[in-house]
């Protein structure tokens, strides 16, 4: 399991732009699970970009601008992140944050819900970037996995996982993007399983601290990370680091 785990890092390590990237899964401690999000850019649109913690909704999360003079396109830059309610913990790379969290709640159909609200892939031509989704559920220490995608046919593709979080001191990751060449035109989709990580710690910020050795030097411009007490004993503990302005906030 170990050599399984560090090759998947070094593999991690070696794409050069995997995107929006999320992790989740459990801590060393079992009674702890993790949720982490990254967003890397190469436009000066997808770069022009910061995560805020929302003060009225503790663990929530969302984008905005760093200089709101340069946004050309607010429509694919700006949305909530991180959301949860009710031992429900959501993450995601796009509108499709709250969908996902209320169809959890309300015990509805995830991907039927999503489909009916007509959230696919983003329109971003050529690239038509998958939309990721991940999702815990304390209470059952069940996650969620979701890749809305453009298929080879030009259809919208959904690869969706379900597990039960078990395994201390690991994490699945998957991302935007697959390809290992910054060169490619479009940009291959995510398209296979979430990818099993070592994580080493519940402390978030030890978290952070760790993904962001691992993915520095990928255009990389915003990191979130946040433990989650799978007993509800105590609120979440969320730690952002934003590139653009070398800044930190809890």
């Amino acid at each position: 399991m170990q050599d399984m785990l560090k090759g998947n890092t070094k593999c991690l390590r070696a794409n050069p732009y995997p995107g929006r990237l999320i992790v989740q899964g459990l801590c060393p401690d079992p009674r702890y699970a993790f949720q982490f999000y990254a967003i890397m850019g190469r436009s000066d649109n997808s770069r022009n970009r910061i995560f805020v913690a929302d003060k009225e909704a503790h663990g929530d999360l969302h984008t905005d601008a760093f200089d709101p003079s340069k946004v050309k396109d607010p429509s694919l830059i700006i949305y909530q992140a991180m959301a949860e309610s009710d031992g429900i913990y959501v993450v995601s790379n796009g509108i499709q944050t709250p969908v996902v969290l209320e169809a959890i709640r309300a015990n509805y159909d995830i991907e039927g819900e999503l489909h009916q609200r007509g959230i696919t892939y983003e329109p971003d031509a050529p690239n038509h970037t998958p939309r990721i989704t991940g999702a815990i559920v304390a209470g059952s220490r069940t996650a969620y996995f979701l890749t809305q995608r453009r298929g080879n046919d030009g259809e919208e593709a959904r690869d969706f996982f379900e597990t039960i979080l078990t395994e201390p001191g690991t994490g699945y990751c998957f991302h935007t993007y697959l390809g290992n060449s910054e060169e490619d035109d479009p940009l291959p989709s995510f398209n296979i399983s979430p990818y099993p990580l070592w994580i080493e710690h519940a402390d978030p910020t030890a978290n952070l601290h760790a993904m962001f050795n691992l993915l520095i030097g990928k255009n990389l411009v915003s990191m979130a990370s946040k433990i989650i007490d799978l007993e509800g004993k105590t609120p979440s503990q969320l730690v952002i680091r934003n590139l653009n302005c070398h800044a930190s906030a809890h």
